[in-house]
């Protein structure tokens, strides 16, 4: 923030998820979603991306209190100015359709949205490959894994043609 970096957050769990919460809010139990997400919005993070439109039902004064524009829809991210956080599902984004929306699609966006001449900053989260493991659905934990690597393929191709990017995988 000090340096005016753009910043981001993005999961294809839930927004007020444990490994979002852990860079954008402070709480004493990761299964405060109501708490965490109340940081959140009135965080100065300038975009999150994820699932989890059902904690949203009652945040319409406090995101517009905050002058957060929220959206349900990736190809609205870069339709509106100012803070957004985009809730594209009701859960988790998942489910490994031929018709979901995929973490290197969010990715993209991501790095479009959050491109500027001070820099930026974000976390992505691949959250499905660690939820599919834990449920023994190992089909479902290849297809997130694929879904994942095709993301860091993409910001790969981004730190290429952007030598002064510093890219973290963990």
């Amino acid at each position: 923030r000090e340096k005016h970096l753009q910043t981001g957050v993005v999961t294809t769990g839930n927004i007020p998820d444990a490994t979002p919460a852990g860079f954008s809010a402070h709480v004493e139990s990761r299964d405060s979603y109501d708490a965490i997400l109340n940081q959140q919005i009135a965080s100065n993070i300038d975009l999150y991306i994820g699932g989890g439109q059902k904690y949203f039902v009652e945040k319409a004064e406090l995101l517009a209190t905050n002058n957060v524009t929220y959206v349900t829809s990736l190809a609205d991210v870069n339709n509106v100015s100012g803070r957004v956080m985009a809730a594209l599902s009701n859960s988790n984004i998942t489910g490994y359709l031929d018709t979901r929306i995929k973490l290197s699609d969010i990715t993209r966006t991501t790095l479009e949205r959050l491109e500027n001449a001070n820099g930026f900053i974000t976390m992505i989260e691949g959250a499905n490959i660690d939820s599919r493991s834990h449920g023994r659905d190992m089909d479902g934990m290849l297809t997130e894994l694929i879904d994942f690597d095709n993301a860091i393929g993409y910001v790969m191709d981004y730190v290429d043609t952007h030598p002064d990017t510093l890219l973290i995988i963990s």
